[in-house]
């Protein structure tokens, strides 16, 4: 028995009868758009072998609902797996840029300021990197704002106090979350 390889897709007032594969594409356009308008994005730092794992795993599963924004400190890495692949939705050349293509948008369709939280992925390969990429973006941090450390395993969240400024909580918080 053949399957179906059409169907109606009614815009307006007319119906039109259009290949499967082209409504699943247009739905796929419209998710990525979704994904623009709601700021789904995360920043992925330090693009080594682990953070090319974690890419693909993420395109795989959410390829339409996030943007992944990367950066490294070899600029040309960074800008060559945004144009050479589709893992990275933009790249960033400086951490401030890395920032502010994070928040985007700032503000909502009637002018409110938009005030949420940014992610960011510290995906080196080795501690010591993942220190020196947390200590420069740390100047550019708000409250709010949640770092994930993949080599020492913490999740970090930005506080405004200047006594406590951030609290880390290990990764086995999530396990018992999700198995509770």
């Amino acid at each position: 028995m053949e399957r179906n390889t059409k169907d109606f897709y009614t815009f307006s007032e007319f119906t039109f009868l259009i290949p499967i594969k082209k409504l699943e594409e247009k739905e796929n356009r419209s998710l990525r758009k979704m994904a623009l308008i709601n700021n789904k994005k995360f920043a992925i730092l330090g693009l080594g072998d682990y953070a090319l794992k974690l890419m693909r795993l993420w395109k795989s599963k959410y390829r339409d609902s996030f943007q992944i924004i990367g950066y490294d400190y070899d600029v040309q890495k960074a800008k060559g797996l945004w144009h050479n692949s589709n893992l990275l939705s933009d790249y960033a050349e400086s951490f401030l840029s890395l920032y502010d293509i994070v928040g985007m948008p700032q503000s909502n369709e009637d002018g409110e300021e938009r005030e949420q939280s940014k992610v960011f992925i510290l995906a080196a390969d080795t501690q010591e990197e993942n220190d020196k990429y947390f200590k420069e973006l740390e100047t550019y941090l708000f409250a709010g704002d949640i770092i994930i450390n993949h080599t020492s395993k913490k999740i970090i969240l930005r506080q405004e106090s200047s006594i406590l400024p951030n609290i880390e909580y290990p990764f086995e918080l999530l396990d018992f979350i999700i198995q509770n």
